[in-house]
């Protein structure tokens, strides 16, 4: 057999448990085999010297396509795309989430219910929505604010935004005595009628906090946002954690964290719409001080994660809410800016 080639994207892996062996993998062919150490060496050290013997596993391979010969490589344009822009570190792994499901290998969830033997302050009832809103209204309308209304937000607002905000959150009736979702809010409170400043563990079943830290967070919250000036006259900030365990339980597959972004994102958005519907605004961020930030959120290193934040809260005056003029700039800006 001619001297062959690798197939670009081929990637060699030790395989921990069984008899030692090599896991290749190439996203390109959609194919993972577990090859003998023994046998890959010979394979490795005959191509290092470019003898053109033939060996069972070559023959193999090449059926497999992870091997083919010299004219038989085609080059990989997008490949030179990924690389200009550093991107070639997780190219595999983003083709094999577009190819096939990988092997289960997550563990059961043993997530407990969190829910026992805390204390959880239940809210109000949320504010009802205006019948007549549109969607697209509200949509047209949102805005990113980065000052806000110098005082205390109803409760009733309060809790419309995260009765309407994190419904998705919430477990269908005739499953309540199971954990339905991976996700996990935080809410760290400064101005709202009824409710002490402070960190919150959110619980969307029951509609009601758990308090975690008690005083003002202003300061700290702005810095773990890298300075934005939103949560010194906001009236909270929304923290959207992810337990990683649970989450890739529930969704096998290297496809799985890609999932995982566009929830998190979809959650976001309907934060803000619930927002604009309830007449607030505010401004996301997912940049954050992640050692700090998980100083503060009493959240499980290795395994939980904090994705998103969103502070939010009363516009200034009515005009800021529903115009953006040139006087108003520096405050309020359009979501193509954000």
């Amino acid at each position: 057999m001619a001297h062959c080639f690798w197939k670009e994207l081929t990637v060699m892996s030790p395989v921990v448990d069984g008899n030692g062996g090599v896991l290749l993998s190439n996203p390109l062919t959609g194919q993972r085999v577990e090859v003998g150490i023994n046998a890959l060496m010979d394979l490795l050290a005959m191509q290092a010297s470019k003898t053109e013997n033939t060996l069972y596993i070559q023959e193999y391979l090449a059926e497999q396509g992870f091997l083919c010969e010299g004219d038989q490589i085609e080059p990989l344009s997008d490949l030179e795309h990924w690389k200009q822009r550093g991107w070639d570190q997780v190219l595999d792994y983003y083709l094999w989430s577009h190819v096939q499901p990988a092997r289960q290998v997550n563990m059961p969830c043993t997530n407990p219910n969190r829910m026992t033997g805390i204390n959880i302050q239940n809210l109000t009832a949320p504010i009802d929505l205006q019948e007549d809103l549109l969607l697209g209204e509200v949509i047209l309308r949102r805005r990113t604010l980065r000052r806000y209304a110098e005082k205390p937000l109803a409760e009733s607002l309060f809790s419309g935004l995260l009765w309407y905000g994190l419904s998705s959150l919430r477990s269908p009736v005739i499953s309540r005595s199971e954990i339905s979702h991976s996700f996990v809010a935080y809410v760290t409170i400064y101005a709202v009628k009824g409710v002490e400043p402070g960190l919150y563990r959110y619980y969307p079943d029951s509609h009601g906090l758990e308090p975690m830290v008690h005083g003002m967070l202003r300061e700290q919250v702005s810095h773990l946002l890298f300075g934005q000036s939103a949560p010194l006259t906001a009236a909270c900030t929304i923290f959207l954690a992810v337990d990683l365990f649970d989450y890739s339980y529930r969704h096998l597959g290297e496809g799985s964290l890609r999932g995982l972004f566009m929830e998190a994102g979809r959650l976001g958005h309907e934060l803000l719409i619930a927002a604009g519907a309830l007449g607030l605004g505010g401004l996301t961020a997912p940049a954050l001080r992640e050692q700090e930030a998980e100083q503060l959120l009493p959240v499980q290193k290795a395994r939980e994660t904090i994705l998103y934040s969103l502070t939010l809260g009363e516009p200034q005056t009515l005009e800021r809410r529903n115009d953006c003029g040139d006087s108003n700039a520096s405050e309020c800006s359009h979501t193509t800016d954000s």
